[in-house]
């Protein structure tokens, strides 16, 4: 990648906060250029299919308005399938082993928790350009005792 290029980035998520949150962070990169964010998969498929020719990495919610697993995952490859180029890093609260597997079947760049940080989420950007895949170890924790109610 040109070291003067800008990384042009497309985002979804549900959430206008956490939507605002990554903008607020990434727009301070020196070497980001935010093309576009959306709530929405109807949305981001249009934001990504009117910019396929300048988008590098597509910033995904795994589950965008609150639908199933199979849902998540079938969107996920739809856009895996129509954007072959690009590099695609998905982020979300169910962060463990049997997501990520999943995931790098379908051949998804990067993978993370959504408690990410800016430097954290810079770093999965800089990791999938360069053609590795980023894929944090998964700490797995204790499940929570059921309480007596």
């Amino acid at each position: 990648m040109d070291s003067n290029k800008k990384i042009n980035i497309a985002i979804v998520d549900d959430s206008p906060m956490r939507i605002d949150g990554l903008v607020a962070n990434l727009k301070n990169e020196v070497k980001i250029n935010i093309v576009g964010t959306a709530a929405n998969e109807k949305s981001f498929l249009k934001l990504c299919t009117e910019n396929k020719e300048i988008l590098d990495v597509l910033i995904m919610d795994k589950t965008i308005e609150r639908k199933s697993h199979i849902e998540d995952f079938d969107f996920i490859r739809k856009i895996r399938s129509l954007f072959q180029k690009q590099k695609i890093i998905i982020y979300t609260y169910l962060y463990d082993v049997e997501h990520s597997t999943i995931l790098r079947q379908m051949k998804i760049n990067g993978y993370m928790s959504d408690d990410f940080t800016s430097k954290t989420i810079m770093e999965a950007i800089y990791t999938v350009l360069t053609g590795y895949s980023y894929y944090p170890k998964i700490v797995k924790k204790k499940p929570l005792p059921i309480p007596n109610i």
